[in-house]
C-alpha cells in the first residue's frame, strides 16, 4: 500500500530588509530544492508581508514560485497576512488578516486557495464561519491536539459544527525527524518515524501532513555560524530517497482523503512549540514567569498595550469606513472608481503588516518597528476620508494627533492635495493627491530595522550584519564531526529516537561586521545642521509651530546665535518649503545644510507586480535629483535654492526612494539668508519646470 504525505514549506518575514536578508541566506536555496524534484509535490505558504518585500527586494524569487505553480508542483496556502495568531485577534483583524493575505496571492498568483495554515497551528469554534466565509474547507492542525481530542492515526477529520471543515494530522514527530535527518545527514531517524504509518493496515487512507518552517533549512543554522548551503543539501538528499520509495507519495493538501469520521474540538488549540518555548530556558524565545502559552496570552504586558492600540486605531479609521459606505449606500455608480476605496484599501494593508507575528513568543513589542507602526495606518485612512469628501478647493488645516501615537500633527490641505506635518523637525509625515488617491511620501508599509515609538518620529536605524554568503563556486566546508548538540534545542526530545553518535556541522565564514540597514519611513524634509565646520545638530528637535497664512510655521533656535522660521505650504505642483535664517549674534555664522526627503510617487504600484517601480532622474538646468515612477510615467523631484555643496544623492531604501542635497552659506551678523526648497510632482504628460535660482 503507498502511504501519501504532504510536504508543507512556510515562508514569512516582515515587509522589512529581512526578508531580503533571509531570501539571501535561505529561502532562494529552499525553492532550488524543492523545484529539483519534479516528481513530488509541495504546497506553500507564503506570507502577505514576505511577498510584498520580494516584489521589492527579489522580483526572481516570485517568479521561480509561479514557474512552480505552472508545472503543478506547488499548491499555494491561504494564512493571515501577518502571521498574527488567530487567537490573539479579535474577529475583525481576523477577517482582514485572512482577506489581505488573499487578495495578495490573488495579485501576483491568480491563486484562490482551499487550505488554510493557522499560524502556530491555533484553532477555535468560533473561527469556522470566518474560514468558510473566506473559501476554506480544510487546515492542518497539530497531531498532539488532535490525539487530545481522540483522533488515533493521521486520517483527515471533519470537525463537529464547523460547516463542513475537515482537519489534516500535522504530524510534529515526522516534523522534528524531517529537520533531525536532514540537519545531520541521519536519513533513518526519518524512516524509523514513517515506518509506523507505512505498515499501519489503512495506510492507503492515512494522510500525514509535514509542515515546517522552510529557515530550518538554512537560516536557523545560519544564525549559529553554519553554511546555509549543508541544510539544503541535506534536505534535498532526503527528498531524493522520499521520490525513489515506491510506496511513498507526496499529495497536495486539496487531494486529501475524505474525512474518516468527526472530531470534536470544543476548546481552543494550539501548537506544542509555544508551550515548549515558554518552558524551556534554552530555547531561543523563551520567557519567563508565564505557566503556558494561554497564560503568555492573557497576560503578556506587551499584548495588552498592542491591543489597546489596535482599538484605537480602529477607532480611528472609523471615519473614512462610514465615509465609503455612505456613497456605497447611495449607490454611487463610480463608487468603485473613488479613490478613498484605494486609499482605504492601503490603509488595512498598512494596519495589517504591523501585526507582525501577533501573540506568537519571543517576538514583538514596544519599539518593533513591525507593531509600533500600525499608527500609520490612521493617516492613510484619514487620506481616504478626504478623498472620499465633496471636491474642496481653498485652504484648511487641522491640529490632530493623526499617528495614534499620541502626539498631535498638523493636516494641511489645498484643493486635491494634503499633507500630514510633524512638530519633530517640521517634517512631512505623508503626501497625498487625493484626487488620484496616490501617495507620494509616506511609505507606512516599510518595516525598517532598529527601533520606532513615535511614528511622528524617524526610527533609529540599527545596523545589519555584513553577513557573508557563499558564491556558487565557493565549495561546501568540510564537515566537523560534532558540534550539533545545540541544534536539538529546537526539537522536541520526545519525538526522537535515541540517535547514537555525534552530530555534525558544516561551518561558515564569520561575519566581517556590521553595515548600515536600508533607510524606511525616515520621511521627506528632514533638514539636518552643522555650523562652522563642526558636527551636525541633533536632528528633529519638537518645535513650535503655528498655522498662519495657509502654511505651517515651525520655529528653531540654535542656541543664541540663530533662529530659523521654517515655513511648509502647499503650491499647485507639490510641497514649498522656505527657511530664514536669522543671525542675531555679533558674527557671521557659516551653516551647512542637509535636506533628506523619502519619495514614493504613486505608491500603490510599488506592490501591484514584481520589478522595477523607480529609478532616480535629474530635473532642470540644476539638474536637481528626482525619481520616477517608471509605471506611471510621473517624476517627483526635490529643488533647492542655493548650489549643491556636493553633488546630489539619490539612493533606494525599502519601498521608497531618498533623495539628498548639501547647501552651505553664511549668515552675516544682523542678517537673515533664506533658502528655498520644494518637493515638486510632475505628470507624465507635463514637463518638468526648471530649477528654482537663488
Amino acid at each position: 500500500m503507498t502511504l501519501r504525505l504532504a510536504l508543507c514549506f512556510l515562508f514569512h518575514q516582515p515587509l522589512g530588509e529581512h526578508a531580503e536578508r533571509a531570501g539571501r541566506i535561505c529561502y532562494r536555496g529552499v525553492l532550488d530544492v524543492l523545484r529539483n524534484h519534479p516528481r513530488l509535490k509541495f504546497n506553500l505558504m507564503l506570507s502577505g508581508t514576505l511577498l510584498d518585500a520580494l516584489c521589492w527586494f527579489d522580483p526572481p524569487f516570485l517568479e521561480a514560485v509561479q514557474s512552480g505553480l505552472r508545472d503543478g508542483r506547488f499548491r499555494l496556502l491561504g494564512s493571515t497576512y501577518a502571521q498574527a495568531l488567530l487567537l490573539a485577534l479579535e474577529n475583525g483583524d481576523i477577517a482582514r488578516q485572512i482577506a489581505v493575505h488573499r487578495a495578495t496571492l490573488k495579485k501576483f498568483f491568480d491563486a484562490e486557495p482551499s487550505v488554510f495554515w493557522s499560524p502556530e497551528r491555533t484553532w477555535a469554534p468560533k473561527f469556522a464561519p470566518l474560514l468558510a466565509d473566506a473559501g476554506y474547507r480544510c487546515l492542518p492542525l497539530e497531531s498532539d491536539a488532535l490525539q487530545a481530542a481522540g483522533a488515533a492515526a493521521p486520517f483527515v477529520h471533519r470537525i463537529q459544527n464547523a460547516g463542513g471543515l475537515r482537519a489534516a494530522w500535522d504530524d510534529s514527530r515526522l516534523r522534528d525527524c524531517l529537520d533531525f535527518a536532514a540537519w545531520f545527514r541521519r536519513r533513518d531517524v526519518f524512516e524509523s518515524a514513517l515506518l509506523g504509518w507505512r505498515r499501519h493496515p489503512d495506510a492507503a487512507r492515512l494522510f500525514p501532513v509535514i509542515a515546517e518552517d522552510a529557515a530550518a533549512f538554512g537560516l536557523w543554522g545560519y544564525d549559529t555560524g553554519l553554511d546555509p548551503r549543508a541544510d539544503a543539501a541535506g534536505l534535498d538528499e532526503l527528498l531524493d530517497w522520499i521520490g525513489r520509495e515506491e510506496d511513498l507519495a507526496c499529495s497536495f493538501l486539496e487531494d486529501a482523503p475524505e474525512p474518516e469520521a468527526e472530531i470534536v474540538l470544543e476548546k481552543p488549540v494550539w501548537g506544542k512549540t509555544m508551550d515548549c518555548e515558554l518552558a524551556d530556558p534554552e530555547s531561543p524565545r523563551h520567557e519567563e514567569g508565564y505557566g503556558g502559552w494561554n497564560d503568555f496570552l492573557a497576560r503578556a504586558p506587551r499584548l495588552q498595550h498592542f491591543r489597546k492600540m489596535h482599538i484605537a486605531a480602529r477607532m480611528r479609521m472609523a471615519g473614512a469606513e462610514t465615509a465609503l459606505a455612505t456613497i456605497r449606500n447611495a449607490g454611487a455608480p463610480a463608487a468603485g472608481l473613488n479613490p478613498g476605496v484605494e486609499l482605504y484599501a492601503l490603509a488595512e494593508r498598512v494596519y495589517s503588516a504591523h501585526q507582525d507575528r501577533f501573540g506568537a513568543v519571543g517576538v514583538g513589542g514596544r519599539g518593533d518597528p513591525a507593531w509600533e507602526g500600525i499608527g500609520a495606518a490612521i493617516a492613510v485612512a484619514k487620506a481616504a476620508e478626504l478623498a472620499v469628501a465633496v471636491p474642496h478647493s481653498g485652504i484648511e488645516a487641522h491640529i490632530d494627533d493623526l499617528t495614534g501615537d499620541g502626539e498631535d500633527e498638523i493636516l494641511l490641505r489645498n484643493g486635491d492635495q494634503t499633507v500630514i506635518l510633524s512638530p519633530y523637525g517640521g517634517r512631512l509625515l505623508q503626501w497625498v493627491d487625493l484626487r488620484r488617491g496616490e501617495l507620494l511620501v509616506g511609505n507606512p508599509l516599510a518595516v525598517p530595522t532598529g527601533s520606532l515609538l513615535i511614528e511622528a518620529k524617524p526610527p533609529d536605524f540599527a545596523p545589519l550584519p555584513d553577513d557573508w554568503l557563499p558564491e556558487a563556486k565557493d565549495p561546501l566546508p568540510e564537515m566537523q564531526p560534532e558540534g550539533g548538540e545545540r541544534r536539538l534545542v529546537r526539537l522536541s526530545a520526545e519525538n526522537l529516537p535515541e540517535a547514537r553518535g555525534s552530530f555534525p556541522v558544516w561551518p561558515r565564514l564569520r561575519s566581517a561586521g556590521l553595515k548600515p540597514s536600508l533607510p524606511a519611513r525616515r520621511r521627506a524634509l528632514n533638514d539636518f545642521f552643522a555650523f562652522d565646520d563642526g558636527p551636525e545638530e541633533k536632528s528633529d528637535p519638537r518645535l513650535d509651530f503655528r498655522l498662519a497664512d495657509g502654511a505651517v510655521i515651525f520655529l528653531r533656535f540654535f542656541g543664541y546665535r540663530l533662529r530659523m522660521v521654517k515655513r511648509v505650504s502647499l503650491s499647485p505642483r507639490g510641497v514649498h518649503v522656505t527657511y530664514r535664517f536669522r543671525n542675531v549674534d555679533m558674527r557671521a555664522v557659516r551653516v551647512r545644510m542637509r535636506l533628506v526627503s523619502e519619495v514614493c510617487p504613486d505608491y500603490r504600484t510599488v506592490l501591484e507586480s514584481p520589478g522595477p517601480v523607480f529609478e532616480p532622474v535629474t530635473v532642470g538646468a540644476r539638474r536637481s535629483p528626482g525619481v520616477k515612477n517608471i509605471r506611471t510615467g510621473n517624476v517627483l523631484a526635490s529643488h533647492i535654492s542655493r548650489p549643491d555643496l556636493e553633488p546630489p544623492k539619490s539612493a533606494p531604501g525599502i519601498l521608497a526612494w531618498e533623495l539628498t542635497q548639501t547647501v552651505s552659506f553664511t549668515v552675516e551678523p544682523g542678517q537673515t539668508e533664506v533658502v528655498v526648497a520644494r518637493l515638486n510632482l510632475f505628470s507624465a504628460l507635463q514637463p518638468p519646470e526648471p530649477a528654482p535660482s537663488a
